[in-house]
């Protein structure tokens, strides 16, 4: 009857035993969107939000949200892409991620970064509130992965232990790029990790194990400084279509993320300052 209307909703949670989560994190973006217009910043975030959005799909891994200029994925949920728990393609995903980051700084001529962070454990999934509702998951997991993003390098992709081993489970160590090119996990110094902004981490918050870095195929200047040069290897993009021009902005591919971005141009600009928040409310 109509009293069922009102009924709210079953309360849904999925346990998932081991799932990988990869977040990835603007470098200097806030600084930079206090430079420019509200509607550059706009451009700017459906630019590159919309190169990511691609290359989530040409991996076949599942965009869980953005939070800020926040991008976050995952891979092993039982209802998408099979069900397949598949670490490196989140790894293979945060490289390219990376290069479409300086393909576009090219470009446009602004300096902006990525840090990225992967984390593989159990975490639990559901649905919270009754309106505007999205899928989230919750757990250490997700804690852990925004820690490694946070003390990630700038340009490197920060992977725990967890990740290293559910390499090795699935058949994935050492990592290779679609081209065969391997790629090196770089041991951090224990106890070692700090945030950009200088702040320590404990290494209990990642698990209280060895921490690595990758670092994109080609790029010596992070190796060890006797090793010998690598010849650059070729891109780790599984789908080489994806890449080139960015997007124009308001396609209609990329129209979700022209909403989300005018939203938090608006609230940048407001930080930035009262001709910058006048700017984002013509925008």
């Amino acid at each position: 009857g109509p009293l069922a209307l009102n009924r709210p909703p079953s309360f849904v949670v999925h346990n998932f035993k081991v799932i990988s989560v990869l977040q990835t994190d603007l470098v200097g973006f806030t600084a930079l969107a206090r430079t420019m217009e509200a509607e550059e910043v706009l451009r700017m975030l459906n630019d590159l939000f919309g190169v990511f959005d691609r290359l989530v799909s040409a991996h076949d891994v599942f965009k869980m949200e953005t939070v800020g200029d926040a991008y976050i994925c995952a891979s092993g949920l039982p209802d998408f892409a099979r069900g397949e728990h598949r670490p490196l393609a989140l790894l293979l995903l945060a490289l390219d991620m990376l290069a479409a980051v300086a393909r576009y700084c090219n470009r446009a001529n602004v300096t902006v970064g990525l840090r990225a962070g992967i984390h593989s454990g159990a975490a639990i999934g559901g649905v919270v509130g009754t309106t505007m509702q999205r899928y989230h998951l919750f757990g250490s997991t997700m804690h852990m992965v925004e820690k490694l993003e946070s003390t990630a390098p700038s340009g490197g992709v920060h992977l725990s232990e967890a990740v290293r081993q559910a390499l090795i489970a699935v058949g994935e160590m050492p990592p290779r790029c679609v081209g065969g090119s391997l790629l090196d996990l770089q041991p951090l110094e224990m106890g070692a990790l700090q945030t950009s902004k200088g702040e320590h981490v404990p290494q209990e918050d990642v698990g209280g194990q060895a921490t690595y870095v990758v670092w994109p195929p080609g790029d010596v200047s992070h190796h060890k400084e006797h090793a010998p040069p690598k010849a650059p290897a070729k891109p780790c993009d599984v789908a080489p279509e994806v890449h080139g021009a960015v997007a124009p902005c308001g396609s209609p591919a990329d129209s979700k993320n022209l909403v989300f971005a005018k939203s938090l141009a608006a609230f940048l600009s407001t930080k930035a300052g009262p001709s910058s928040a006048a700017a984002a409310a013509a925008a």
